[in-house]
């Protein structure tokens, strides 16, 4: 008898957690920066590369492994017989030629290391860019949706009232003509607002069609950089920690080659037997010597030092050059971003739904409502455009004052 009861009982049950798991996750920006760091595929190629990076460096700093050499033949000198000599070497390495192999390999990790610090800085950006886009589109669009839907209530109303001659006529279509920009801005909105979501969820990694909900809101940046702190930290960019890792890696290769130079050799022991009838027996030392031109490379690879070490100094410079540039945009885009104040637009927001109420009634022309309603959503998207610009820029600085993630990859 309580079957239909529990069956709709449960049937209510299951709607209400497929609803509750296909509603989006609310997210801020910090959250969608972190999941955008561990999760972007570059990133793990990266860290992959890293990785490969200190296998290499622990092979780099292991010594040269003995070598066996077996020698067997067929002897024919009256009777016949045979040869076998079988030589065990152990290769004698400089200690300044180890030293130098793991300075390469350490270069080597420190470039890996600036890559994937350089790459989860430019996740980071991006990620960060793409939800403050993300917010200032949604704003847009929706501001546009309320004034696009309120001309059309107007046009409806107009629409309902007998005909009174050409002015109510003439209004309709004044009305009308205004609709089509305002479509035409919050269709613009939109579709900046759904690249903005497809590209924040590429970055998470999840697929394109996703909803995306963040808890932030934008808000003016505040904290003035100072050009000092800039240039201190530009020593950690990523992009000058792997040029000056280029430079030790051209040092080391030097070293290297002035190593390679002088020939190694091999030392160990050596056991041959003869047998042609008699059986001769040799113990010894067999040492092996390679013969090698000295310095037949050195001259090229000091010029590549020095291409390294002018490559280094270009990249600092440039990047100076950037930070101070990036600094003065700054300024600029806060000034600009405090003189359109949250409260400015929302006086506007109401003026423009009094303009809405005071056409209704016939107080005023329809070009003050519809220049009202213009207005309104003119500042809001200049707001909007500049405080896009001013927190772009704060992300770009940030990014250089906090590139330290440098330390603490293994």
């Amino acid at each position: 008898m309580f079957k239909p009861v529990g069956l709709v009982v449960s049937f209510i049950l299951v709607s209400w957690s497929c609803r509750a798991q296909a509603a989006p996750d609310a997210l801020s920006i910090s959250g969608v920066v972190a999941l955008a760091r561990s999760a972007h595929p570059l990133v793990k190629e990266r860290e992959a590369a890293l990785r490969a990076a200190h296998v290499l460096k622990e092979q780099a700093g292991r010594r040269p492994v003995p070598e066996l050499d077996v020698e067997v033949g067929h002897k024919k000198a009256g009777d016949d017989g045979y040869e076998v000599g079988i030589a065990l070497g152990f290769p004698v390495e400089r200690a300044e030629k180890r030293t130098a192999r793991l300075g390469v390999a350490e270069s080597d990790v420190q470039i890996a290391r600036a890559s994937l610090a350089q790459e989860r800085g430019d996740v980071e950006l991006q990620a960060r860019i793409g939800c403050y886009e993300y917010l200032a589109a949604s704003a847009d669009a929706e501001a546009a949706r309320e004034i696009a839907g309120r001309s059309h209530a107007m046009v409806a109303l107009l629409k309902q009232r007998p005909a009174a001659g050409p002015g109510i006529l003439l209004e309709l279509r004044v009305i009308e003509a205004g609709l089509i920009a305002l479509e035409k801005s919050a269709l613009e909105s939109e579709a900046l607002r759904d690249s903005a979501r497809i590209n924040v969820n590429a970055l998470l990694g999840r697929p394109l069609t996703n909803a995306l909900v963040l808890t932030d809101t934008l808000a003016a940046p505040t904290g003035a950089v100072d050009f000092a702190a800039l240039a201190e930290a530009v020593e950690r960019d990523p992009s000058i920690v792997k040029k000056m890792a280029e430079v030790r890696r051209t040092v080391s290769e030097v070293a290297l080659s002035a190593q390679e130079a002088r020939p190694d050799y091999r030392v160990g022991p050596y056991y041959s037997r003869e047998d042609a009838g008699d059986v001769e027996s040799v113990f010894g030392v067999a040492i092996s010597i390679p013969l090698a031109r000295r310095g037949s490379y050195r001259g090229a690879i000091v010029e590549r030092y020095e291409a390294a070490k002018a490559a280094w100094t270009a990249e600092r410079m440039n990047r100076l050059s950037e930070i101070a540039r990036m600094q003065r945009l700054y300024e600029l885009a806060i000034r600009q971003a405090n003189e359109i104040s949250e409260a400015q637009v929302e006086t506007l927001r109401d003026a423009a739904a009094l303009a809405d109420r005071q056409y209704r009634i016939g107080a005023i022309p329809v070009s003050l409502f519809l220049e009202m309603q213009r207005e309104f959503l003119a500042v809001q998207q200049l707001r909007h455009e500049v405080l896009l610009n001013a927190l772009t820029k704060e992300a770009e600085l940030n990014r250089v004052l906090g590139e330290v993630g440098l330390e603490g990859d293994s």
